[in-house]
């Protein structure tokens, strides 16, 4: 912005009444402006009173901001804004007090690494260094500058002035979108079924995290792999939900049909069955509605986005698969870090039914306690346990 004021210069008497002043060659005039923030040049036009004739004085810029400060009268207040880059800030306060002794010192809250002038040189001349902000929120610092000189009544011969520093936050780091390939556990999936890594949130508003990453399979032919699974494409990982999917679902309703052709399986065995989305068949072709925890676990939301297998009931192998590659305090961590509103699993959580059956009239579930994952069996019609949903990509 450019504008051009007319000034009259004056000069007071010793009755403080004031008088046009004529510049003249061969003087020195100074020139006060205040400034609370924007760069500044001054220019100064003058005409010869005697002869007319017209010179010109340019004033440097004030790079900083400020060049200088000026008191008048009252208690001065300025703010300094800055990016979140390192920044040397010199400046001089100006007074006309007869060799000003100004002192600095810090109101509130210091800013680690920041340093200032404490006494100025020659009086009242100061250097403000901000380091470099590493944060993302705005930070800010004040320093009042205090005159030690007094008048002869007792009172200050200039008032103080307050400076505050105030620096910016750097950017966040753009979330970026990570192919399924390269993709590792503990990093999220959004809404719109892309994993991100660099940040936590994508710069689409409207997505939302939907799960973490709790493991990830070696390529297409890894042996954790079911058939399904290759038959779709979907050979790169398991996301866990954020969220239960319910926290009180009976496995199926009395008298449904036994779904798999293993039952009476031993834990270990049953650690192996990673067939979770072929189980979700068979409970399909008999009816959804028969199995609450299938059902809950399918119409998790948010939903998954095509391209995943959408939102199912592990296995009981699955839910080792994800226990064994994160453990429950690394998931938990995965949920505090990421700040998304995941509900963490512990000794209090409860139990969480898995999609693989035991025998004829029971199913497997699991639970957490000091840091470990267990598993047992009961009847698949009679108990409520937590539904915890996974996806496969």
């Amino acid at each position: 912005v450019t504008f051009t004021k007319r000034v009259v210069f004056q000069k007071k008497g010793a009755d403080d009444t004031l008088t046009p002043m004529h510049l003249q060659r061969n003087h020195i005039y100074t020139v006060y402006t205040s400034n609370s923030g924007a760069d500044l040049s001054v220019v100064v036009k003058a005409a010869d009173w005697n002869t007319g004739e017209t010179f010109i004085v340019t004033g440097d810029v004030l790079a900083n901001g400020f060049a200088f400060l000026r008191v008048n009268g009252s208690e001065s207040a300025f703010t300094k804004t800055m990016d979140s880059e390192a920044h040397d800030i010199d400046f001089t306060i100006e007074t006309s007090s007869i060799s000003p002794r100004w002192t600095a010192s810090v109101e509130g809250t210091e800013i680690s690494g920041a340093t200032y002038t404490k006494e100025g040189v020659s009086g009242a001349k100061f250097t403000f260094s901000m380091p470099k902000n590493e944060g993302t929120a705005t930070r800010s610092m004040t320093v009042r500058f205090s005159l030690a000189e007094t008048e002869s009544d007792g009172t200050k011969a200039a008032p103080d002035i307050l400076v505050t520093f105030e620096q910016e936050g750097k950017a966040a780091p753009a979330a970026v979108a990570v192919d399924y390939e390269d993709s590792v556990v503990g990093q999220v999936m959004w809404s719109d079924g892309k994993i991100y890594d660099g940040g936590v949130t994508p710069s689409d508003a409207s997505l939302e995290p939907i799960g973490v990453v709790v493991y990830k399979y070696t390529g297409p032919t890894d042996e954790n792999l079911p058939q399904i699974q290759k038959d779709n494409g979907w050979t790169h990982g398991l996301v866990m939900a954020l969220k239960n999917a319910s926290t009180k679902a009976k496995w199926r309703i009395p008298n449904t049909p036994l779904l798999t052709s293993y039952p009476d399986e031993t834990t270990s065995t049953s650690r192996s069955d990673n067939n979770g989305l072929e189980i979700l068949e068979k409970v399909k072709e008999t009816g959804i509605d028969q199995f609450p925890a299938f059902n809950a676990a399918v119409n998790y939301t948010p939903k998954a986005e095509a391209g995943t297998s959408g939102w199912y009931l592990p296995s009981l192998g699955e839910w080792w698969l994800a226990f064994r590659s994160t453990g429950k305090n690394g998931y938990n961590s995965i949920m505090a870090s990421s700040k998304l509103g995941g509900s963490q699993y512990d000794s209090d959580s409860g139990n969480f039914w898995t999609s693989s059956e035991y025998s004829s009239y029971s199913a497997w579930y699991v639970y957490f306690y000091t840091g470990s994952l267990y598993t047992n069996f009961n009847t698949r019609s009679d108990y409520d346990y937590c539904v915890r949903s996974f996806l496969a990509y």
